[in-house]
């Protein structure tokens, strides 16, 4: 089996896609992800806090996030595409029908979520762009 140091898989073209939506999560985790107001007073909770919430449904977007950006990183694109829009479809739940009233969205749990559809979105790319390449192969080595 050819074994390619872990460098390459980073640096090889579509992988800076997976390095940015990973600047993104980092950024969500510094930033302030949501406020909250209790009796009057407002409380902003930062992004590490909110991993910090380990039993709560839609922390289990972060597992699955990880996996996702490691499935793209070895070419296991359709796995990366199902984990990735697992883990959208739990980070917009959060952020439209979890929070209620006197809670908002900030900057941080939109960059959280934005890094899971960096994810999604290229590998989903990536696959319509190889089942192309497949579909013209197979057009140019049809005889006419």
């Amino acid at each position: 089996m050819n074994q390619r140091h872990w460098k390459s898989l980073l640096l090889e073209p579509g992988r800076q896609w997976v390095l940015l939506s990973g600047g993104c999560y980092v950024l969500a985790c510094v930033l302030p992800a949501y406020e909250l107001q209790i009796m009057g007073k407002k409380d902003v909770i930062l992004g590490l806090q909110c991993l910090m919430m380990f039993p709560l449904f839609w922390w289990w977007a972060n597992p699955l996030y990880l996996v996702a950006a490691i499935a793209y990183c070895v070419d296991y694109r359709r796995t990366s595409a199902v984990f990735g829009v697992l883990a959208m479809l739990l980070a917009l739940h959060f952020e439209f029908f979890v929070l209620g009233e006197g809670q908002s969205v900030r900057t941080g749990c939109m960059f959280w979520t934005v890094s899971f559809q960096i994810v999604f979105l290229n590998a989903v790319w990536h696959l319509w762009l190889d089942r192309k390449r497949q579909l013209e192969s197979l057009s140019s080595s049809d005889p006419v």
